[in-house]
């Protein structure tokens, strides 16, 4: 049985997902401050293996995203709304309405507010994604195939170099920082939009 976990995407994201041109993406490998990084691969899954600054093992950081044969549900942006058959999940990347046909928990929620996607529960998750791959490498490796996988509009490694740094330069991983990142290929399997 494939092990599932939450992954959060911005609107330009999920509307890549859901017109098709996004099956990648890039996430930060969190390592301890003032280690190196290497990698290495064993039985198809990648393991990133933290250094101490003397040359000696620290840790084995195991991908959070999962391994191939995973899934990952995405979250969004979204409100719950009251519609004739109950409740309603609408989704700010599109505007998307789905009817849940229950007045459960959601109809205690406002009209009219949106929520961050941090606050999703999966039952309100629209999209599935299997992962299909995961390497290491440094941003600034990415390739313009890659780019393209991204779903960037532009397609260019500029627009991706924008895109980057307007999610992770206030954290300190700017584009120049060049930091390592997990690489996560996958396939939609559900998609609601």
């Amino acid at each position: 049985m494939p092990t599932e976990r939450p992954i959060l995407f911005n609107g330009a994201m999920v509307r890549a997902l859901l017109d098709g041109t996004k099956t990648q993406t890039r996430r930060i490998v969190k390592a301890p401050k003032g280690f190196t990084v290497g990698t290495m691969t064993s039985g198809g899954v990648v393991e990133m293996i933290s250094v101490k600054p003397d040359g000696n093992p620290w840790d084995v950081i195991r991908c959070p995203y999962g391994v191939p044969g995973d899934r990952l549900w995405v979250r969004e942006t979204f409100r719950y709304e009251r519609c004739p058959a109950g409740a309603a999940v609408r989704y700010r990347a599109d505007n998307h309405l789905r009817e849940l046909g229950e007045p459960v928990r959601r109809d205690t929620v406002p009209n009219g507010r949106w929520r961050p996607s941090i606050h999703m529960f999966r039952c309100d998750s629209r999209i599935t994604l299997e992962v299909t791959d995961v390497r290491v490498e440094r941003v600034q490796d990415i390739t313009w195939e890659d780019v393209e996988a991204e779903g960037t509009e532009g397609a260019d490694s500029a627009a991706f170099a924008d895109l980057w740094d307007s999610i992770n330069a206030k954290r300190g991983y700017g584009w120049e920082a060049n930091p390592w990142v997990w690489v996560v290929e996958f396939n939609a399997i559900d998609l609601v939009g």
